[in-house]
């Protein structure tokens, strides 16, 4: 069943938005009760995340030997996306130390996506995405469709990718960020810190993945394909401080990686541009 054009432009942000509240919800029930088993058995962590991997493997070849790409499997496998996403996301926030250190993470991973969507992986990626799906998905799925987050909207006969695996793990790494440090990062009420500490979730959207859903919809209004990652974390710092104290105060250090990598990245990107 086909969706009209102006129809689809109403009910794929509805969709959208309810996902990452569903999503995020699941982060938060994450953080709560499988975090505090996980944080001091690495071991443990590395096995799900194996198992996570062998399960996105064994999906890939399911489909491709077998033909079936139906709603279902996607589903399952977007389901998976998550958990990694979860697992590996949380687990990377703990080398911090100080709430400020998020500053040049967050510059960090906004120049690193700016640079993979312009020239890096991520274009090679979405060209091959966009001719699949232009081509009304004739013929075996790119590698790359099963590493994007789908979402099932009313109407369609197929999940519509929305956004990468990459851009859950920043997510779900913020919101660890924000248990970690104490920082209310919920637009909602109360913050995944104190769902933590009550050990019980709450309605959560977190100010990272409304951050997201702007990115997402940007791209989809202007129709073209926008790095998510600097949208989010500019929402991420952004209300972090005004909220938050404690991030305002970097040190020199902080400062000289900021600029260091901005000078190497923006250099980076001049000489792929002016080589190619």
């Amino acid at each position: 069943m086909a969706v009209e054009g102006d129809l689809l432009s109403i009910i794929a942000p509805v969709s959208l938005l309810a996902f990452l509240i569903l999503a995020s919800l699941i982060t938060a029930v994450h953080l709560i009760y499988a975090e505090p088993a996980l944080r001091d058995h690495p071991g443990r962590r590395i096995g799900w995340l194996l198992f996570s991997i062998l399960f996105g493997v064994s999906l890939f070849f399911g489909v491709r030997m077998t033909g079936v790409t139906h709603p279902v499997v996607y589903m399952f496998a977007t389901a998976n996306l998550l958990v990694f996403a979860n697992l590996l996301g949380a687990w990377i926030v703990a080398p911090l130390r100080r709430p400020a250190e998020l500053l040049p993470l967050c510059l960090i991973m906004s120049l690193a996506d700016l640079f993979s969507v312009v020239s890096g992986p991520t274009k090679k990626i979405a060209e091959s995405l966009d001719t699949y799906y232009r081509s009304g998905m004739k013929g075996p799925a790119p590698i790359g469709d099963f590493i994007i987050i789908k979402i099932a909207a009313p109407g369609l006969d197929h999940l519509l990718p929305v956004f990468g695996l990459a851009d859950w793990v920043i997510i779900a790494f913020l919101c660890a960020a924000s248990v970690r440090f104490g920082i209310n990062d919920n637009l909602t009420g109360k913050g995944a810190a104190e769902m933590v500490r009550e050990n019980r979730p709450a309605f959560y959207l977190p100010v990272a993945a409304a951050g997201l859903f702007l990115a997402v919809l940007s791209a989809h209004y202007l129709g073209i394909f926008l790095p998510a990652l600097p949208v989010v974390a500019f929402c991420y710092v952004a209300y972090g401080l005004a909220v938050f104290p404690p991030l305002r105060r970097p040190r020199k250090s902080d400062w000289k990686l900021m600029i260091i990598t901005t000078l190497l990245m923006g250099a980076l990107m001049a000489a792929r541009y002016y080589l190619t």
